[in-house]
C-alpha cells in the first residue's frame, strides 16, 4: 500500500490541474480581456490569435474569397464539391457552410426516423399539443429528405472541423468563430483529442475568437460567453475562467438579444447580492441598447448538433449574420 502512495498523489495532482492545463496560458485566463461590466469598451473586430491557425490558405485565396457560394437549390453532392473547392481557397463562409452540411450529414447518417419520432408525435397529439405535433412531423420529414440527400457524403466529427474553421475564425468570420469555440463542448466524446494536430491551436485561440465574434456583433456569442464564464464543465468552457459577474452579465444580455427566449430565472443569482445584480442588469440593458441597437435576433444554434436539431435552417442561415426579429 505504501508503494502505491506516490502514484496516487501524482494522479490526484493531474486531475486537479486539468482545467488549468486547458487554458491557453496555464494561469486561469482565456488570454483575452473580458468585456468590463462597468465601463464602455471600444469595439475591436480585429481577430485575436496567440499563434497562427494551421492550414493557411493557398496563394490566390483572396480571389476565391470573393467568389459567390453555390446555390442552396443545387444537389447536395454538387454543393459539397463546390464548397470544398472554395474552402480550400480560403473562402471563410464556404468553410463554415461545408462544416455545417457535413456535421448535419454525420448525425443524419446515424439517425433512424422510426426510433422515437413517431411516438413523440403521438404523445404530443394525445396531450392536445397539435401545433407541436405538426412541427415534430415536419421536422421528421425534413430530416428524411436531408438524410437521402446526404447519401454517402463523408461526415465530419467535431474535432475534424477545426482545420476548416480555424482559418475562417482567424479571418474574422464571426459565425465560424462561434462554431469553432462551441465545437469544444463535444470534445469529451472524441478519442485521441490531445494528439489531434489542430487541438493545440484550438486550445490557444478559440476563446480569443469567441471574444472577437462578440466584438463583431454576433448575438450568439453573448450566450456562449455567459455559459463559459459560468462553469468549467467541458473542454470549451474550460478555456474561460469562471466569473459569476461576467456570467450573469452575458446571460442577461443573451436574454435581451433572444427576445426573452433565454431569459434568466429570478432564482438564478450566481451568489451575487441584489444590488450587484441590479447593476449588472442595467449594464446588460445598456449593452443591448448601445451595441445591438435594442434588437432581438433569431440566432441559430451554432454547435456540433445544431444543424441536425434545426433541419429547417440552411447552411446559409447558420453561416451569415443572424436575422433581427
Amino acid at each position: 500500500m505504501k508503494r502505491r502512495l506516490p502514484f496516487l498523489i501524482v494522479m490526484l495532482a493531474l486531475v486537479m490541474s486539468g482545467a488549468w492545463w486547458l487554458r491557453p496560458d496555464g494561469l486561469g485566463s482565456d488570454g483575452a480581456q473580458p468585456f468590463p461590466a462597468a465601463t464602455t469598451a471600444a469595439a475591436d473586430t480585429t481577430p485575436l490569435s496567440a499563434e497562427p491557425d494551421p492550414s493557411p490558405a493557398p496563394a490566390g485565396s483572396k480571389a476565391l474569397a470573393g467568389e459567390p457560394l453555390p446555390a442552396e437549390t443545387l444537389p447536395l453532392s454538387q454543393r459539397l464539391a463546390e464548397l470544398e473547392r472554395l474552402a480550400a481557397g480560403g473562402h471563410a463562409e464556404a468553410s463554415c457552410q461545408l462544416v455545417v452540411e457535413r456535421l448535419r450529414c454525420g448525425f443524419l447518417q446515424r439517425w433512424q426516423p422510426e426510433r422515437g419520432n413517431r411516438s413523440r408525435e403521438l404523445r404530443l397529439e394525445s396531450q392536445g399539443q397539435l401545433e407541436e405535433a405538426n412541427q415534430a412531423a415536419e421536422a421528421t420529414l425534413l430530416r428524411i429528405a436531408q438524410k437521402k440527400a446526404c447519401g454517402d457524403a463523408p461526415p465530419i466529427e467535431s474535432v475534424g472541423s477545426l482545420a476548416l474553421l480555424g482559418p475562417a475564425a482567424a479571418a474574422g468570420h464571426a459565425p465560424s468563430a462561434l462554431l469553432y469555440f462551441e465545437l469544444g463542448h463535444e470534445f469529451r466524446n472524441e478519442r485521441g483529442i490531445f494528439q489531434h494536430p489542430h487541438f493545440d491551436a484550438w486550445r490557444r485561440n478559440a476563446a480569443r475568437h469567441l471574444h472577437a465574434a462578440f466584438e463583431a456583433g454576433h448575438p450568439g456569442a453573448a450566450h456562449a460567453l455567459g455559459r463559459a464564464y459560468l462553469d468549467d464543465g467541458d473542454f470549451a468552457n474550460g478555456l474561460v475562467p469562471d466569473d459569476p459577474r461576467l456570467a450573469y452579465l452575458y446571460l442577461q444580455l443573451s436574454g435581451h438579444l433572444s427576445g426573452g427566449q433565454r431569459r434568466l430565472s429570478e432564482s438564478f443569482d450566481m451568489g451575487l447580492g441584489a444590488e450587484e445584480r441590479q447593476r449588472l442588469q442595467a449594464e446588460a440593458q445598456r449593452l443591448h441598447r448601445e451595441r445591438f441597437g435594442g434588437r432581438s435576433y433569431a440566432t441559430p444554434e451554432l454547435s456540433a448538433r445544431g444543424p441536425y436539431r434545426q433541419p429547417a435552417l440552411s447552411a446559409t442561415d447558420f453561416c451569415t449574420a443572424p436575422k433581427a426579429l
